[in-house]
C-alpha cells in the first residue's frame, strides 16, 4: 500500500465519529416474508416452493450416497463433461471428485492462469453458506478455494446443501452473524444472493434465462445433519 494512499485512509478513519443519534437496534427484526412453518419440514417445503416457482430445481435426498448419484444424473442429461469447482474441501459431499473422475468428467478450479479453461465448462458446483427458505434464495460468499467463477460462468449451477443449513429468512442469517460478531463475515471477500437462474427482461420485457449467469439452478438437499 502506498504511503499516500494509507495516509488517506488513516484520516477517514480518525474522522469517524459514528453515527450517536441513531436509535439503537431492536431486539428483534420484523420479518418481510412470514413463514407458517418453521420445522425442518416445513423450511425445506418452503424453499423448495419458493425456488421451482423462479425455475429453479430442487432435489431432496436422503444421504450422501444418494447426493452422488444426483449430482452425477444432473450432469449426465445436461451432457457437461467439464465442470468448474469450488475446492473439494469446501463442497459438503465426501467423495465426489473420485465419483466425477470414475465417469470422466473433467474437473478444474479456477485461477489466474487457466481462464480459458474454466470458459469451456458446462457446469459449476458449489456449496452455499445458507438457504433461505422464504424466498428461495441461497446465501453464497467468496473466500479462498470458493471463488466466484464457478457459480457465475458456467451455464448450469450445482448447488450441494446440507439441510441444516435451511433457515426460515434473510433476518435469521443476518442475526446469527451477528450473534457470531461478523467473523465469518470477516474472512470473505463477496456476498451474494442468489435467487434463481440468472434472468433479465430488458429486451421488449421478454423474460430471458441465462443471459447473465447460468441459466439453470439446480440444488441438491442432502437430509439429516452432517
Amino acid at each position: 500500500m502506498s504511503e499516500a494512499r494509507e495516509q488517506i485512509l488513516g484520516r477517514l478513519r480518525d474522522a469517524r465519529d459514528g453515527l450517536p443519534d441513531a436509535p439503537a437496534a431492536p431486539e428483534r427484526y420484523q420479518p418481510v416474508s412470514v413463514l407458517d412453518d418453521e420445522s425442518a419440514e416445513g423450511l425445506l417445503s418452503r424453499f423448495r416452493t419458493e425456488l421451482e416457482g423462479l425455475q429453479g430445481e430442487v432435489y431432496v435426498v436422503p444421504d450422501e450416497e444418494a447426493a452422488l448419484d444426483q449430482v452425477l444424473t444432473l450432469l449426465a442429461e445436461s451432457g457437461a463433461r467439464h465442470a468448474l469447482t469450488w475446492d473439494w474441501p469446501h463442497i459438503p459431499l465426501p467423495g465426489l471428485a473420485h465419483a466425477l473422475g470414475e465417469v470422466g468428467i473433467d474437473t478444474l478450479q479456477a485461477t489466474p492462469d487457466n481462464r480459458e479453461a474454466c470458459e469451456a465448462a458446462e457446469a459449476g458446483i458449489s456449496g452455499a453458506d445458507a438457504a433461505i427458505a422464504a424466498t428461495g434464495s441461497l446465501v453464497v460468499s467468496t473466500a479462498p478455494g470458493m471463488g466466484r467463477l464457478a457459480t457465475l460462468l458456467p451455464p448450469q449451477h450445482i448447488v450441494l446443501l446440507r439441510q441444516e443449513r435451511l433457515l426460515p429468512s434473510l433476518e435469521a442469517w443476518v442475526a446469527q452473524q451477528r450473534a457470531d460478531d461478523l467473523a465469518h463475515l470477516g474472512t470473505r471477500s463477496n456476498l451474494c444472493i442468489i435467487t434463481g437462474p440468472s434472468r433479465t427482461a430488458d429486451i421488449e420485457k421478454n423474460l430471458v434465462l441465462g443471459v447473465h449467469g447460468p441459466g439453470r439452478l439446480q440444488v441438491v438437499v442432502v437430509e439429516g445433519e452432517s
